[in-house]
């Protein structure tokens, strides 16, 4: 995931995090085991609370600091994901 921003005055309204989760859940990513993303520094817990973790040392990245994050997806069966993907994308 790269590049996911949302304007200041639309910020926590859950945007960004209904925009991770539709990622998330994108039939291209059905059989990924592990998300990886560069967060800037500032938004860690935005993505810790999206089940994100880091890892490794913190970097600057066009003057901004970044640091590595996964998560990795819990197993589910395709019927499952499915409908789950189903269910968020009809709450949207």
């Amino acid at each position: 995931i790269s590049s996911v921003a949302v304007l200041d005055s639309y910020r926590r309204h859950g945007i960004g995090s209904q925009l991770i989760k539709a990622l998330e859940l994108a039939p291209e990513l059905i059989n990924v085991e592990k998300i990886l993303l560069d967060a800037q520094v500032e938004t860690i817990a935005f993505y810790q609370h999206l089940g994100y973790v880091t890892f490794g040392s913190m970097f600057i990245s066009h003057g901004v600091a970044c640091i590595c994050m996964e998560k990795t997806k819990k197993r589910s069966t395709d019927q499952r994901q499915k409908t789950l993907r189903r269910t968020f994308l009809d709450s949207l």
